[in-house]
């Protein structure tokens, strides 16, 4: 999502609030490509130089976003009727490995191991960091609707050390880079 006017970029990364951020600043955009697209793409995409946008993307706790994405990816069918562990394990489908919702919020936001974005806000305090992308575009706060909600229970009584460990794995450099735990 681009807007030349108020000259900001926002970078969607999956099941972090983004469709809530979208609804509030699609009318300030010219260009819309789709709802998820990484920085390299603006890069490449736009005729214009972006060195001067504000850049912005929300990121998620991994181990609570996984959890998001493994019920918003049941309730569209794509993956068949398993469990949340034998889904992270590999058993009986594709993985969570496979699917382009689930790639490390830095494969959206980085070109080349550099993170580009200029504001990483975080799910965790949408509405106060939405506040903040406000004030930096021009524009009036806008109270975030809760679009594209999952219902499940608390992310951490999803997982076994086992699976708590392959997330870590497998989410380290953004764990790292954004100070998350599997703790709240």
């Amino acid at each position: 999502m681009i807007s030349h006017k108020l000259k900001f970029i926002f970078v969607h990364v999956p099941k972090t609030g983004g469709v809530s951020v979208q609804s509030q600043l699609r009318e300030y955009t010219e260009e819309w490509y789709g709802r998820h697209n990484r920085i390299g793409f603006y890069n490449t995409k736009s005729q214009t130089d972006l060195c001067d946008y504000f850049k912005f993307t929300m990121v998620r706790n991994p181990w609570c976003r996984i959890v998001s994405c493994y019920h918003f990816l049941k309730k569209s069918d794509v993956i068949p009727n398993v469990t949340f562990t034998e889904w992270i394990t590999q058993k009986k489908c594709d993985s969570f490995k496979t699917r382009w919702e689930c790639k490390s919020s830095l494969d959206w936001i980085t070109i080349k191991g550099h993170n580009k974005m200029d504001f990483v806000g975080r799910f965790e305090n949408l509405e106060s960091d939405f506040k903040i992308i406000c004030e930096r575009i021009g524009i009036d706060n806008k109270k975030l609707p809760h679009v594209n909600k999952s219902n499940h229970k608390d992310y951490q009584s999803y997982y076994d050390n086992t699976t708590q460990q392959i997330v870590k794995n497998r989410y380290i450099d953004e764990i790292l880079q954004f100070g998350y735990r599997f703790e709240k």
